[in-house]
């Protein structure tokens, strides 16, 4: 009898420590603001521009850098003169027959959608607003660069960067990221690209 005491003890113990040793579901992390880090899944970038006061949906800044031309000839008008919707100009560029090798910098903004990920692509000249927004957090373009390597990626080594959006057949807009300043320059010119995404 005593034996069945302990057995029945030593089962409840078992049963009892298996129980209190469940881990509690992750919460998922709401209330971003601008500077923040963000993860959630496949999905990272620094936090840009939030669009509401609690944080909850706004525009990440991917955390690479590259260095690529707008496309590899300068004598197409593709239609993407969109000043400031980045997404409608990506949709543009990417029903094109053989885009990824034509149009470098919107192939490498690609690179990080996914089966699991989309939405990555790159910023339209009114999309920088966004981005410079970042700029502005305390300790600027130095603060910047710290996040973004501390969390793996590439430190912002441009001041000049593409955007989505051309301006004619040679041509395509890019943003000094410093100033805010727009220019544009030969497609075939090596800039500097970082994708955005929204949230």
């Amino acid at each position: 009898m005593n034996r069945l005491y302990v057995i029945l003890a030593a089962t409840l113990t078992i049963v009892g420590v298996v129980a209190c040793s469940k881990e509690e579901p992750a919460v998922e992390r709401t209330g971003y603001k601008v500077g923040d880090y963000y993860k959630k899944g496949l999905v990272e970038g620094i936090v840009c521009y939030t669009f509401d006061k609690e944080g909850e949906s706004g525009v990440l800044l991917s955390l690479n850098e590259w260095s690529v031309a707008w496309s590899t000839s300068s004598d197409t008008m593709v239609g993407v003169a969109n000043p400031s919707d980045g997404l409608y100009n990506w949709a543009v560029v990417t029903s094109l027959p053989g885009w990824e090798q034509r149009f470098p910098a919107f192939a490498v903004c690609n690179s990080l959608n996914s089966a699991m990920v989309i939405g990555w692509h790159l910023p339209s000249m009114g999309d920088f607003g966004y981005v410079r927004s970042l700029l502005n957090i305390e300790g600027g373009l130095e603060r910047v660069n710290e996040l973004l390597v501390e969390y793996g990626g590439d430190a912002i080594a441009s001041s000049s960067f593409w955007s989505s959006t051309e301006m004619g057949p040679a041509v395509a807009y890019f943003i000094d990221l410093a100033t805010g300043g727009t220019n544009y320059a030969d497609k075939q010119r090596q800039l500097a690209v970082r994708a955005i995404k929204y949230f």
